[in-house]
C-alpha cells in the first residue's frame, strides 16, 4: 500500500513538474504540498529517513514560496506528525533495549525465575 501511495505522490510531483499545470479551482492546499506531505510519511514508514525530511522541507519552503499559509500550516503538522513518530520509535527503541539487558541480566544471575515480566513503561 505505501509503494502504491509513494508512486502515486511522485506522480504527481512529476505532473507538476512537467507541465506546470494549473488547478481551473483554487485549491486550499496545492496538490503539489499534498503530493510532498503524502511522500514523507511514506518514506519515512519505509524506511528512508533522510528522504523524508527533504520531502517535508521542500513542502514547507514550496508553501511559504506559495505565500499559502493554509499549506504552510498542513505542512508544518505533517512535519510534527512525522517528528513525533520517529521520537517514538526512538523511545521504543531504548525501551526494547532496556528490557533486553534486564532480561540477560537475570539470566546470567540464574535466579531460577519462570517467565518474565516487560515493564510498563
Amino acid at each position: 500500500m505505501l509503494y502504491i501511495r509513494r508512486k502515486y505522490a511522485k506522480r504527481g510531483l512529476q505532473i507538476w513538474r512537467s507541465v506546470g499545470m494549473q488547478s481551473p479551482v483554487e485549491e486550499i492546499i496545492p496538490p503539489t504540498i499534498a503530493c510532498l506531505c503524502s511522500l514523507t510519511l511514506c518514506e519515512w514508514h519505509l524506511g528512508e529517513v533522510a528522504s523524508s525530511r527533504a520531502a517535508i522541507a521542500k513542502a514547507i519552503s514550496l508553501a511559504k514560496e506559495l505565500n499559502n499559509m493554509h499549506a504552510v500550516a498542513d505542512a508544518l503538522s505533517w512535519a510534527a506528525i512525522r517528528i513525533a513518530k520517529e521520537q517514538k520509535s526512538v523511545s521504543l527503541e531504548k525501551r526494547a533495549e532496556k528490557t533486553y539487558a534486564e532480561y540477560r541480566r537475570r539470566k546470567a544471575s540464574g535466579s531460577g525465575e519462570r517467565g518474565f515480566r516487560l515493564p510498563l513503561c
